[in-house]
């Protein structure tokens, strides 16, 4: 079993990563802005649909949802469906339903028949969208920027939630480091996991038998959000959307921007809005 589990996270390396939160190595040095508690912003929304409350964060000039959107929709998803866990990492919703749109458009390109608007809200509160794949970018450098030499994944982490090393694999695993989580800007990403098909879970969330017996994977390990950004493979005949992963695993680095043909709009992920 745990030969095994070192060739699937060999292959989870391996899977295809079009953009990934790297800066220019000058910027990245830079390490004299580190950022305290004392410069975290943080206030509350209301959903005005269900009276639901938001703890939200400015990082940078940018406004995050400080936590996992919650809004109840008969086509989301609670993980392993357990109504419990909605509670804590919120909902999973599958890319269509996330930006409000026609089930067509998980095979259709939505930006090509525009549907996506520049600002787009889709299930978001008014007045908050579905980040862009550059507003998750610009979020990314600016943790980079501003936490020292603090890997990013750790920066982004709520102390909570997330495994703590590598278990009965720590033994023959060289990362034996305890996972550090701690949420230097008050983002708290939560490991709330994805609904998946087989192509995820063997590449993302190490575990071909959950592809086979449990659509749910990743909980503890990972967190996925979707973003607005959508494009189109002419090699696959194939539309797609960018989404974030933030890993469980991983003190240096841990966040990435996944943009491949390869990952379809059909699995269920988190959603984090940002303010228009």
């Amino acid at each position: 079993m745990r030969w095994i589990f070192a060739i699937l996270l060999l292959l989870v390396m391996a899977c295809s990563i079009d953009t990934v939160s790297s800066l220019d190595e000058n910027i990245a040095a830079e390490t004299d802005d580190l950022w305290t508690e004392n410069d975290v912003v943080r206030d509350t929304i209301t959903d005005s649909r269900d009276g639901k409350k938001y703890e939200v964060v400015k990082i940078g000039n940018q406004w995050w949802m400080a936590e996992n959107l919650d809004y109840v929709l008969d086509s989301s998803f609670c993980y392993n469906d357990e109504l419990d866990s909605c509670e804590i990492y919120g909902r999973l919703y599958t890319w269509d339903v996330a930006m409000n749109l026609d089930r067509r458009y998980l095979t259709d390109n939505a930006f090509y028949y525009e549907q996506v608007d520049s600002v787009h809200q889709g299930i978001c509160p008014d007045n908050w969208h579905i980040p862009t794949k550059s507003e998750w970018r610009k979020l990314i450098e600016f943790m980079e920027f501003h936490n020292g030499d603090e890997g990013s994944g750790a920066s982004i982490r709520t102390p909570y939630g997330w495994v703590t090393g590598m278990g009965e694999w720590a033994d023959d695993y060289s990362h034996k480091v305890p996972v550090e989580s701690v949420n230097r800007f008050g983002f708290a990403a939560l490991p709330g996991g994805a609904r998946a098909t087989r192509s995820l879970t063997s590449c993302n969330c190490y575990s071909y038998e959950d592809s086979r017996n449990n659509l749910f994977c990743g909980h503890a390990y990972f967190s996925f959000f979707w973003s607005a950004t959508e494009d189109y493979s002419y090699r696959n005949n194939t539309n797609y959307a960018a989404f974030v992963t933030v890993n469980g695993m991983m003190n240096s680095g841990g966040v990435y921007i996944y943009d491949n043909p390869d990952k379809s709009k059909d699995w269920a992920m988190s959603v984090r809005c940002v303010k228009n």
